[in-house]
């Protein structure tokens, strides 16, 4: 069904896929976001298919430097990421860009094939943004495991993000795989956090794994009982949840002192 008022009016362009990339660029900016949407996916084809559109991809340029509406600076830079206009140069100069949204997307796009860990981990320390922290928290899972210590280290310092609905859980999410791989980091990672739920999941995760790697489990252990009475209940209580079902478990060395 189609329901209309008065007299409809034909749109004045009848097919997106036989513009020019002039023309194509003038669409990504049309009123219209359906067409919008379009041109962006047949600059995408179009580059897909070998078509040279540096032009088309200075004028994107242009138009995301001159255009005041940070809707239509958006949908600039989306352009030029479907279309291979947004190198990675560029992508990090948009990390210091004023607003919010478009430091987003800029890490959402540098977070395709090889991300900047150490960009990304100087971002996490200073971003004052949670929607940006929470695209780099997303941006962990991208990276080698080795590296992804030192951007969580950055997350995880924020502590007005304690409490947030997503960060705390893509923050693990990202960290997970390092319970096998490098089980002290994640201590090293606790002992410095502000994120209760965090320190929580790493402290379960390490009694999960407490037959492999007794040693990362007594070494948080020995931070819990130099730490804080909130920061001990939150290690108890992994503990409690990593061990749930176990009949008999292998006591930590130190257990006697955070005990």
């Amino acid at each position: 069904y189609k329901i209309i008022f008065g007299e409809p009016q034909k749109p004045s362009i009848s097919d997106v896929s036989k513009l020019s990339n002039d023309d194509l660029v003038a669409a990504v900016f049309h009123e219209n976001e359906w067409f919008s949407r379009h041109a962006r996916r047949v600059l995408q084809e179009r580059a897909a298919s070998g078509m040279d559109l540096n032009l088309t991809h200075k004028t994107l340029l242009h138009a995301f430097e001159t255009r005041r509406e940070i809707p239509q600076k958006l949908r600039a830079m989306w352009a030029l990421g479907v279309s291979g206009g947004a190198t990675k140069e560029w992508l990090g100069n948009q990390l210091n860009h004023p607003n919010e949204h478009v430091r987003t997307w800029a890490v959402r796009f540098l977070s395709e094939g090889n991300p900047p860990a150490s960009r990304l981990a100087e971002l996490a320390r200073n971003e004052a943004s949670s929607l940006v922290r929470l695209a780099i928290a997303s941006a962990l899972q991208r990276l080698p495991v080795d590296q992804r210590a030192d951007v969580a280290s950055g997350l995880l310092s924020h502590k007005k993000d304690a409490d947030d609905h997503n960060l705390p859980l893509m923050i693990w999410y990202g960290l997970t795989p390092l319970g096998d791989t490098n089980p002290m980091e994640l201590v090293k990672l606790a002992e410095a956090s502000e994120m209760p739920r965090v320190n929580r999941l790493i402290a379960r995760r390490l009694s999960e794994n407490i037959e492999k790697h007794p040693e990362a489990l007594d070494a948080l252990v020995q931070v819990a009982a130099r730490k804080s009475d909130a920061f001990r209940t939150d290690i108890v209580q992994g503990i409690t949840e990593g061990l749930r079902g176990w009949r008999s478990a292998p006591v930590p060395k130190h257990w006697s002192q955070l005990r």
